[in-house]
């Protein structure tokens, strides 16, 4: 097994910037998703504060990496995996 990536650090995001996300992933049969380390899906985290289903988050959208959300701690999570599991919900 590879070696568990550093907690990246935290990052500053504007109220501007910030959305709200629901964590839903229980189509997949997964009571929630482990953070990634960077945008990619080979990334995964053992960090036992990983979000599970009905979990409201704060992050923002990557323009850098479409399809990706980073979030305050540094972490990333993707939009879908082959669902969605990230909802985007009103403030």
């Amino acid at each position: 097994m590879g070696k568990t990536p550093s907690k990246p650090e935290p990052v500053i995001m504007s109220e501007a910037e910030l959305k709200t996300f629901k964590m839903e992933a229980s189509a997949q049969g997964c009571t929630g998703m482990f953070w990634r380390s960077k945008p990619s899906m080979s990334s995964t985290v053992s960090d036992s504060s990983w979000p599970r289903n009905g979990d409201l988050i704060k992050g923002r959208y990557s323009e850098e990496h479409p399809g990706w959300v980073q979030f305050e701690n540094g972490y990333w999570l993707p939009v879908k995996q082959s669902v969605v599991v990230l909802h985007e919900v009103s403030s």
